[in-house]
């Protein structure tokens, strides 16, 4: 189940997607105004709207703005939206309610972790621009090491066009180091793909 977001002691998130403020009765966190929806962009009386909102729940409107600009962020995210859309996402996961700061953790986590997948995804692109600048030189290598020029799946008996295979993919650590390669036909390599045994 995706959560309710809180984003302070007057305003969350719903996890039906609202943007809603405590109720006036300090009652539980429920639908709240339903008609703040329409503070999430500016216009003319929207500081008015703010302002009274705010003398209502005892709050300067300076805090209540910027709670509600960052419910609205909240609310826009993609995170949010697959979470409450779909159930999927990096938010499925977590408890029924959470904080604002937990959920900037859990975009700081995201934001990480994509980010250190593009670097490996570039990185062993480069490593294989390298291996190809090389490959003839490997495919010597081999042959000179004895390693007969045919497939190396089991029952395959192409001997003509084959490729140079990682027995450990260079995205999973492997190295263009003559005992991690071996001969492949391309269906073979492809069906291969970045797997390691």
């Amino acid at each position: 189940m995706s959560p309710d977001i809180v984003i302070s002691e007057n305003v969350s998130v719903s996890r039906h997607g609202g943007v809603a403020l405590r109720k006036l009765d300090d009652g539980p966190w429920g639908n709240g105004c339903s008609c703040v929806g329409f503070l999430e962009r500016d216009f003319p009386l929207r500081e008015e709207f703010v302002a009274l909102f705010a003398r209502q729940l005892n709050v300067s409107a300076a805090i209540l703005d910027e709670d509600l600009r960052r419910a609205f962020w909240v609310q826009n995210h993609e995170f949010t939206n697959d979470a409450w859309c779909g159930g999927c996402g990096p938010l499925a996961d977590e408890p029924n309610v959470i904080t604002y700061d937990r959920f900037l953790e859990v975009v700081d986590e995201q934001e990480r972790l994509a980010a250190t997948a593009r670097a490996k995804k570039a990185h062993t692109a480069i490593r294989r621009a390298e291996f190809s600048r090389v490959r003839s030189d490997k495919v010597l290598a081999l042959l000179d090491a004895g390693i007969p020029y045919e497939c190396n799946h089991p029952g395959c008996t192409k001997r003509e066009r084959l490729t140079i295979d990682h027995i450990r993919p260079l995205s999973r650590g492997g190295t263009d180091d003559i005992r991690n390669l071996q001969f492949m036909c391309q269906p073979h390599n492809s069906q291969k793909g970045a797997s390691y045994e």
